[in-house]
């Protein structure tokens, strides 16, 4: 079962039993595309390797507005399926990897 996909949609059925594997160090180079919003409702979309960090998205992704990001008055986040990932160094410590997304569209 890949990680990205929703346990609700995935078609196992109530009261499975199921056995979690480590994935293949294959999907360290794995490249994912990641579709952004930010305040301005502006999407943007580019692809990342799965072992960038949450920081190298939105650096990479709203470059032109790195001045106001690195701004230390606001306090920066993404919302990933219901999680909150806030402030600079948590975003910098996250990989797309470790919240699961190893392949596809986000």
């Amino acid at each position: 079962m890949d990680l990205g996909c929703s346990l609700r949609l995935s078609g196992i059925s109530l009261n499975s039993e199921l056995e979690l594997v480590e994935a293949p160090k294959s999907t360290l180079n794995n490249k994912v595309t990641i579709s952004m919003q930010y305040m301005d409702h502006e999407r943007k979309t580019s692809e990342f390797i799965v072992t960038q960090s949450l920081w190298n998205v939105i650096e990479t992704l709203f470059k032109e507005n790195v001045p106001e990001i690195c701004d230390n008055n606001q306090i920066l986040s993404i919302n990933y399926m219901n999680r909150l990932f806030e402030g600079k160094q948590k975003l910098k410590d996250t990989t797309l990897r470790s919240i699961g997304i190893v392949k596809g569209r986000v």
